[in-house]
């Protein structure tokens, strides 16, 4: 849809917006065509942007038929880029932590000592390996995105 700025004294009152529906006792005022919007001070709206990532400034161009909004935008610094990698990767770090203590926590049930006496001891080892497995899950994992997690006995 269409934006619209009104301009009053050479000045944007209202930027980047819908018409309104009712404007200077003008009811329908929204579908009045682009030259008796103009006499009220309502000009289209256009962005002009470099589209890249990081957002610099911006500013507002007021032509007899429209106005403009320009964008300075850059690229992202390798600083940047690496930052998001390093947050991404924490952010992984965080979840697999997460996961592995809950499965954790679902297995206690499984080694309370009146359930574990009634184990046969093939069954305890697997159930030994499977928690030593999740303890062990941060420490043994070079890539955060590689994860195999290990499948809980039977």
């Amino acid at each position: 849809m269409k934006k619209y700025c009104y301009v009053k004294n050479g000045k944007i009152v209202a930027a980047e917006q819908d018409l309104p529906v009712n404007f200077e006792n003008i009811s329908n005022f929204y579908l009045l065509g682009d030259a008796d919007l103009k006499r009220y001070g309502w000009l289209p709206y256009e962005k002009l942007s470099e589209d890249k990532d990081v957002f610099v400034s911006s500013s507002y161009e007021i032509l007899e038929d429209k106005v403009i909004e320009r964008f300075v935008t850059r690229d992202k610094t390798k600083q940047e880029l690496q930052a998001e990698v390093e947050e991404k990767t924490a952010m992984q770090w965080d979840s697999i932590r997460s996961k592995r203590n809950i499965l954790l926590q679902e297995s206690d049930v499984f080694v309370v000592s009146d359930r574990w006496e009634q184990m046969s001891s093939e069954t305890k080892k697997a159930w030994s390996e499977y928690r030593k497995a999740l303890r062990d899950l941060p420490q043994n994992v070079t890539n955060s995105f590689d994860v195999i997690w290990p499948i809980q006995p039977k």
